[in-house]
């Protein structure tokens, strides 16, 4: 109720609930198709890191920060884009745990591992062509293989294959991931199993068949920020799209939804009130003549007055000399 006890209609009501409805669900979609689309390798920022580690041993883990965006690795005589990260990892040996650090270069078009620098063992392991862990863009049943030659005459073929997606929950959150399988063609052959989310913009788990143990997201951090933490790849930039276009249409419901409303709450032009006619000018009291020495004057009627002849006149006023 306003003031002056008249209902106001609910319009405003109306466009906030429409505005929050349209939001919602459009961050719903595109929440979604941040967490399951993967059609290209996610853009990193130096900063951005994956804590991964053992869910029975915290203690076990594996640390990769991004340090460099535009680093160069050359391989074979090829040079190669890519992100420099900083490894850091725990091994562990008997009950201690030796902490190791190391570098590792990242193909930036797909993930690829190109080389890993590990000083405290004076070794660097290159990858000819990079060991290619993604295939983009990632869908259900997509299969790749990548070879293995760095110990002629003997090579090693790696198949890897999206298995389908699967709800993860780790340390750092649930996610919506593809999960890929690894085998190679060995005798002595295992699968290992690796699931990726667009939104870690990383794998977020990984486990060798067979194997009791795993690694999982502890902790994670993409450097960029903003109100969505999922800012990776053009699945984010759609995301963006739909959230800028929601707020375009909200602002234009919004804005018709008034017009309307003032439209139909609009009174007709009024007339200005009249205006009472103006008071006629009162002229200015003026004193009775006054007559000069000498001078006549009418004097009140006198019955039996008479003229000068002497005659009487009736109903004369007599006129005297003063």
């Amino acid at each position: 109720m306003n003031p002056g006890g008249k209902a106001i209609p609910m319009k405003s009501s109306r466009i906030g609930t429409l505005a929050a409805a349209v939001l919602i669900v459009g961050m719903s979609l595109g929440v979604l198709a941040i967490n399951v689309a993967a059609d290209s390798p996610p853009v990193w920022s130096v900063g951005d890191y994956w804590k991964f580690s053992d869910p029975t041993d915290p203690q076990n883990y594996s640390r990769f920060e991004v340090s460099k965006i535009d680093a160069k690795k050359t391989v074979a005589g090829e040079t190669f884009d890519c992100y420099e990260l900083t490894l850091e990892q725990t091994v562990k040996q008997g009950s201690q745990y030796q902490s190791l650090t190391g570098t590792l270069w990242m193909r930036k078009t797909d993930l690829a591992y190109v080389a890993i620098h590990i000083p405290v063992f004076g070794i660097t392991v290159s990858y000819n062509p990079p060991r290619k862990l993604f295939d983009w863009p990632l869908e259900v049943g997509r299969i790749w293989t990548w070879v293995d030659d760095s110990n002629p005459p003997n090579k090693v073929t790696y198949t890897y294959k999206v298995e389908g997606t699967e709800t993860v929950t780790t340390k750092a959150g649930t996610f919506e991931t593809f999960r890929i399988s690894e085998k190679d063609d060995t005798t002595w052959s295992t699968t290992r199993f690796t699931w990726y989310s667009s939104v870690a913009g990383f794998q977020v788990k990984t486990k060798t068949d067979g194997s009791d143990s795993s690694m999982e997201l502890a902790e994670y951090k993409h450097a960029t920020g903003g109100l969505f933490p999922a800012g990776f790849g053009p699945e984010s930039m759609m995301f963006w799209f739909l959230i800028i276009g929601l707020v375009v249409i909200i602002a234009v419901v919004a804005m018709v939804l008034l017009a309307r409303r003032k439209k139909k709450g609009a009174q007709p032009a009024m007339a200005p009130p009249a205006m009472m006619p103006a008071a006629p000018p009162q002229q200015a009291y003026q004193p009775p003549p006054q007559y000069p020495q000498g001078g006549y004057q009418q004097q009140p009627y006198q019955p039996g007055a008479t003229d000068q002849s002497g005659r009487v006149v009736p109903g004369a006023s007599q006129m005297v000399r003063r």
